[in-house]
């Protein structure tokens, strides 16, 4: 098992090392501007995931997960969107207290570019590729693995893919969310809608809020209190129909869970894993020296 769990490791270091080539690549081509940030997303995915198919011998019909879902549950999940999405607003705003938020950097240069091209960029691209980076194929290797164990791996590995401090907190958290709607599921679909679904809020805010970049500042101290403490009591509220609708997702798909007698953390921990996490963590820390924003 610990041979195929490596699959997943490698998966992420090569799209780590694409992540970086690709877009020098285009800077020395002189392919530059936030136009071209859309066919540098396509032609890293694109190379990553023709490597790995080609490595491992896979296609997508060998993974269970590619299946359509019930009308029911594109509904439950669009409505767990916005359950969630206090929770998520609570760690996002716990992670400005303490880090730089880059999402404001991000949005100006994408100010002067068409809604398409910041729905494209922002929303779409990120909620196909990296579902089925991380809950297509990374995901498939950790068959044999507990779901509560595996849903914190991908958290975690999903939280390293964003390369900052800040998007790390809340991407863990949402890592783990969509982990468990595929596995609910049993399709990649249902963590592809959500993620679009919340890229899609972020996408109308900036696009139709000219302040939205000066929102996205650290406000003061009591701001942030304040925040925490009206986000905290809506998650608290939302948590029983959160679980509702999670049990209805379930029955609606037919889950039974699977149980895992055998398994050992060691089998996770490989050498391949600390090399993997070593190596993105050293490029964030080296991005934060760089930029010299915490």
């Amino acid at each position: 098992m610990r041979s195929t769990i490596n699959k997943s490791y490698e998966l992420i270091f090569s799209y780590y090392f694409y992540a970086i080539l690709i877009p020098v690549i285009f800077v020395i081509l002189k392919i530059n501007g936030t136009y071209f940030s859309i066919p540098e997303t396509i032609t890293t995915y694109f190379i990553v995931f023709y490597f790995y198919y080609r490595k491992n011998k896979t296609n997508l019909n060998s993974f269970p997960i590619v299946k359509n879902l019930s009308l029911k549950s594109y509904f439950f999940i669009f409505i767990l969107v916005f359950l969630f999405l206090p929770s998520i607003y609570f760690s996002s705003t716990l992670a400005s207290a303490f880090f730089h938020n880059p999402i404001p950097d991000v949005i100006d240069d994408f100010k002067i570019d068409s809604f398409f091209t910041i729905f494209i960029a922002i929303a779409l691209l990120p909620a196909v590729f990296e579902e089925f980076l991380m809950r297509c194929f990374f995901l498939s290797n950790f068959e044999k693995v507990p779901v509560k164990t595996k849903a914190i791996i991908n958290g975690f590995f999903f939280a390293l893919l964003h390369g900052n401090l800040h998007q790390f907190i809340y991407s863990f958290f949402i890592g783990i969310i969509l982990t468990y709607l595929v596995i609910y599921t049993g399709s990649i679909f249902s963590s592809i809608l959500f993620h679009l679904v919340f890229n899609s809020i972020g996408v109308l805010t900036i696009f139709f809020d000219k302040e939205y970049s000066t929102l996205l500042d650290v406000p003061d101290l009591s701001e942030i209190i304040n925040e925490l403490a009206i986000l905290f009591l809506i998650s608290l509220i939302c948590i029983k129909p959160i679980l509702y609708f999670l049990n209805k997702l379930k029955l609606e798909n037919n889950y039974k869970p699977i149980v895992i007698d055998d398994f050992k953390l060691s089998t996770i921990f490989t050498k391949l894993f600390f090399v993997t996490i070593t190596f993105m963590f050293g490029l964030m820390i080296l991005t934060i020296y760089i930029t010299g924003n915490m």
